[in-house]
């Protein structure tokens, strides 16, 4: 990787969809293209994919990882877009959204932080009442 595209990288990233349109060999090695999108500015690229097991499938989508001031200078974070995803802002995202998984699990300790805030709390028991002290006439007190 070069200096420059190693600067870029560590500066303003954001983040956006690259969709995989091609697998070919290219030199004996498996390539996937792909292209995406930055403020309606359309890039292009490949991948060698044989350290990753194999082509990405056609069609499929990936996170791509962007300098903001040169967006042909990118990187992969390996994640793909769930279909959840299915509107991409023009700029990108900040950062990368989250997955399914971790919306439901955020999701489900808002309903339990939710529940233990209005959950009622226990009455405390009443103290047990006290016996009245011995009357000075009765059989209890002159034993």
């Amino acid at each position: 990787m070069s200096a420059y595209r190693t600067r870029l990288l560590r500066g303003e990233c954001r983040y956006t969809v690259a969709r995989v349109y091609e697998n070919r060999r290219i030199k004996g090695a498996k390539v996937s293209r792909y292209t995406y999108q930055v403020q309606g500015k359309r890039y292009e690229d490949k991948q060698e994919v044989d350290w990753l097991g194999g082509w990405r499938p056609l069609g499929s989508r990936w996170y791509v990882r962007f300098a903001v001031p040169d967006p042909d200078i990118h990187e992969h974070p390996g994640r793909p877009v769930p279909d959840s995803v299915t509107q991409v802002p023009p700029a990108g995202w900040a950062r990368l959204p989250p997955t399914s998984e971790q919306v439901a699990e955020a999701a489900a300790k808002v309903r339990a932080d939710s529940l233990a805030a209005v959950a009622p709390t226990p009455p405390t028991p009443a103290p047990a009442p006290t016996p009245a002290p011995a009357h000075p006439d009765s059989p209890v007190f002159l034993k």
